[in-house]
C-alpha cells in the first residue's frame, strides 16, 4: 500500500475519533497497532508519518485514554530503535522529532486526570470545575459569586486547573469564559460526579427494577388522560381511561389523573415498591419543581403553570414525577426499547408539534433552561411558513402532523381535508398534492435529524408518530413520508456519518407506558 494513502487512513481514523467526546479505545489501539505493522514494512518515515504519530499523542491526551498513550509511547520507542546511533543527517533529525513524540506521550500520560488533582469535594479545585462542568461559558466574576471566593482565587485555580489541562478558557468580549475539557470531564466522572440537570435522569440504581416491581404511567392530553400499571419491566397489566369533562379547568386535569390512578391501584394490592407515578404530558415541564405549562387546548393554545406533581402527591399518597412526552418517549426506548445498550441516541415524536429527547450514555440532556431537544422550533426553511412561535421556517411549521394537512390545503386550495387519513387516501390515490405535502414535511424532518445529529452524534433516532406517517409497509403516505426523510439525511450527511432511523406508530398507551418507564428509574 503507498505510504500516502497509509498516512491518510491514520490521520482519518484519528480524525473521527477526535470528533467524539468518548472515543473507541479499542479502535484507537488499534490505529497505534496498523501504523506499527505499516511502518515496519518500510524503510524510511515521511512528514506524513510524524503528523500520524503526533495526532495519535494529541487525541489521546484528550481523550485521557492512558493505555493508547502507553501503547503510543512504545510505539515511538519502538521506532526510536532505528536510529539511536544516528548523529547527523535526515536520520539524526528524525531521531529527534521521535524524542519530542515520546516525551509529549510520556508528559501526556503524567498530565493525566486524578481525582487525587482536585482535593476534597468541598475545595475550591473540585467545585471550580464541577461549577464549570455544569455552566461552561462562565466568567471569573460569575465564578466568584458562585463560588462565595474573590476574582484573584478565581484567577488562581483557573489557571492551575488550565496547566492540567482540566478545563480551558477563551475570551469573550472582555472577559474570560471558562469552559471544562473532555479531560477535566473524565476526571469528574471518576471521582462519581453527575451534572444536577441530569441527577433525575441519571440510573438512580444499580441493579433494575425486579419483575414484581409495579409502576404507574399517566399520559395526560387537554381530552382524555390514559393510565396503565406496569411490572418493572415495563410491560403493562392494566389500563385506564377517562376523559375530561372541563378541559379548561385545571382542577379537572388533576381529579382525572387521580381517578386514573386509583382505579388502577385497585386492581393490584399495595407493595413497598408502590411507591412512584409517572405523568407524560405535552409542553414545558420543569421537573425538579414539578411544575408543567399546561394549555387546555393542546400545544396550540395559550398556557398556564400548574405544580402538578405536588397537587397529585398530597392527594394519592405516591411520589409523582412529571416529565414532558419527548423526554419520556426518550426514557423508555434507551431503557426498554430500540435505543437500549446505545451510548447516544435519540427520540423523536410528531404530536401536535415536533419534540426530541436525547439520551448521552445514561443521562436525559436537558440544556440549561430544561429546552435541550426542542427541536420543533428549529429553522429548517429560512422565510418559509409562518409558525405558531412568531418565527418563519420552523419544522414544526412544516413536520407537524397539523402542519401537514395545512400544506395540502395550500397546494390544493379546493381540498377541505381535515385528517391524516383522508390524507392518506388521497396519497392512495398518487394525489399530487398530497404527494407534495408529504415529501416536503419529510424532507424538513430530514432535515432537522441532520442538524440534530451534527450537534449530538446520535447512532440511532427512533420516530413516533401517527400511524399514516410511520406504518410503511401499510400505508402510502408512511412510506412516502418516511422515504423523503431518509433522503433528506442521505443528501445531507456523508455513508459514514448517517444514524439509523427507526419509525414506530405513537398512541396514547405509548406515551402512558413511557411515563411509566419515568417512574420506574425514580
Amino acid at each position: 500500500m503507498p505510504n500516502d494513502e497509509i498516512t491518510g487512513r491514520v490521520l482519518r481514523d484519528a480524525e473521527n475519533a477526535a470528533r467524539r467526546r468518548e472515543p473507541d479505545r479499542g479502535t484507537r489501539l488499534a490505529t497505534i497497532a496498523a501504523l506499527r505493522d505499516e511502518l515496519d514494512a518500510q524503510s524510511e518515515l515521511t512528514e506524513g508519518d510524524f503528523s500520524a504519530w503526533g495526532m495519535l499523542v494529541t487525541d489521546a491526551s484528550l481523550s485521557a485514554d492512558k493505555e493508547a498513550l502507553e501503547a503510543a509511547r512504545d510505539g515511538l520507542h519502538w521506532l526510536l530503535r532505528r536510529y539511536e546511533s544516528a548523529e547527523t543527517g535526515p536520520a539524526a533529525q528524525h531521531r529527534g522529532r521521535i524524542l519530542g513524540l515520546v516525551d509529549a506521550a510520556y508528559w501526556a500520560i503524567r498530565r493525566l486526570p486524578s481525582v487525587h488533582q482536585l482535593g476534597p469535594a468541598s475545595g475550591h479545585s473540585y467545585r471550580f470545575l464541577e461549577t464549570v462542568g455544569e455552566f461552561p461559558g462562565m466568567s471569573n466574576k460569575e465564578l466568584a459569586a458562585e463560588l462565595r471566593i474573590n476574582e484573584t482565587e478565581v484567577s488562581r485555580v483557573g489557571r492551575r486547573l488550565r496547566a492540567a489541562g482540566l478545563v480551558w478558557a477563551r475570551r469573550d468580549w472582555r472577559r474570560n469564559a471558562w469552559d471544562i475539557t473532555p479531560r477535566g470531564y473524565g476526571c469528574l466522572t471518576e471521582s462519581g460526579w453527575i451534572p444536577s440537570s441530569a441527577r433525575d435522569t441519571v440510573e438512580p440504581v444499580v441493579n433494575p427494577p425486579s419483575a414484581d416491581t409495579t409502576a404507574y404511567g399517566v399520559r395526560a392530553r387537554s381530552h382524555r388522560i390514559v393510565g396503565v400499571r406496569t411490572d418493572g419491566r415495563c410491560t403493562v397489566q392494566q389500563e385506564a381511561t377517562q376523559n375530561l369533562t372541563n378541559p379548561s379547568d385545571p382542577a379537572c386535569l388533576s381529579s382525572a389523573i387521580v381517578d386514573v390512578i386509583r382505579r388502577l391501584q385497585r386492581g393490584t394490592p399495595g407493595t413497598e415498591n408502590d411507591l412512584v407515578a409517572g405523568v407524560e404530558i405535552d409542553g414545558p415541564v420543569d421537573v425538579r419543581a414539578g411544575t408543567v405549562a399546561w394549555s387546555p387546548q393542546g400545544s396550540r393554545g395559550p398556557r398556564v403553570s400548574l405544580a402538578l406533581a405536588a397537587n397529585l402527591e398530597e392527594r394519592t399518597g405516591l411520589r409523582v414525577v412529571v416529565e414532558n412526552d419527548a423526554n419520556a418517549l426518550a426514557i423508555y426506548e434507551h431503557k426498554f426499547g430500540s435505543n437500549r445498550g446505545m451510548r447516544c441516541a435519540a427520540t423523536v415524536v410528531l404530536d401536535d408539534g415536533v419534540g426530541c429527547g436525547i439520551v448521552v450514555g445514561k443521562q436525559l440532556i436537558r440544556g440549561w433552561h430544561g429546552a435541550a431537544g426542542e427541536i420543533g422550533h428549529m429553522i429548517v426553511q429560512p422565510e418559509g411558513i409562518p409558525c405558531r412561535c412568531g418565527r418563519k421556517g420552523c419544522l414544526e411549521s412544516l413536520a407537524a402532523p397539523q402542519s401537514i394537512l395545512e400544506l395540502m390545503r395550500e397546494f390544493d386550495q379546493g381540498t377541505s381535508i381535515s385528517s391524516l387519513a383522508e390524507l392518506a387516501e388521497h396519497a392512495e390515490k398518487r394525489d399530487k398534492a398530497a404527494l407534495r405535502a408529504l415529501e416536503r414535511a419529510g424532507t424538513a424532518l430530514g432535515q432537522g435529524l441532520c442538524t440534530l445529529s451534527i450537534t449530538v452524534d446520535p447512532e440511532q433516532v427512533v420516530v413516533y408518530g401517527p400511524s399514516e406517517l410511520m406504518h410503511e409497509n401499510g400505508c402510502m403516505s408512511a412510506a412516502i413520508f418516511m422515504s423523503a426523510v431518509r433522503a433528506a439525511r442521505d443528501a445531507n450527511l456523508p455513508p459514514a456519518d448517517r444514524f439509523a432511523i427507526v419509525p414506530k406508530i405513537y398512541d396514547a398507551l405509548d406515551g402512558a407506558r413511557a411515563a411509566a418507564a419515568v417512574a420506574l428509574r425514580v
